[in-house]
């Protein structure tokens, strides 16, 4: 669940529902390359051009599709991998990673919670925490005002 603290800023909360977590989050870098000295490949003026426009095609492609085909497999593991996942966690009673993730992107909190109702009820006080402006942790209760009174 989303969650929007005093600040303004939106807080997500909730739980981990596999193991791990997705590895490719933002797109890498792939403008930062020197192109190979290609002149003694091609004589003519049409050959040139080929070689230009091919090179060209297969640098602006080759990045996409190779973090499309990334994706795709990571997504496809992940598809098949969460009914096996959900069935041992509930018939094991193994703990459900309740999580809360900063408006940045960065882990904040994660913590083992057994029980899906548990779980539950700990993000809905996670959730609760943020919203009164109190640390995602429950630590600090005082609503992130000083003893003057003041943020």
């Amino acid at each position: 669940m989303r969650v929007r603290d005093l600040d303004g800023k939106t807080w997500q909360v909730g739980r981990r529902w596999l193991p791990w977590r997705r590895r490719i989050r933002h797109t890498p870098d792939y403008w930062d390359f020197d192109l190979p000295d290609v002149g003694g490949l091609v004589e003519d003026l049409p050959g040139f051009l080929g070689v230009l426009v091919a090179g060209i095609v297969l640098v602006i492609a080759l990045p996409f599709l190779l973090l499309a085909l990334t994706s795709l497999l990571e997504l496809s593991l992940l598809v098949a991998l969460l009914p096996v996942v959900v069935v041992v966690r509930v018939a094991l009673r193994r703990p459900w990673t309740v999580q809360v993730i900063a408006p940045d992107g960065a882990l904040a909190v994660a913590e083992p919670v057994v029980g899906w109702r548990e779980s539950g009820e700990r993000v809905a006080a996670l959730a609760a925490a943020l919203r009164e402006r109190r640390s995602a942790a429950g630590e600090g209760t005082d609503g992130g005002e000083g003893a003057d009174g003041k943020r």
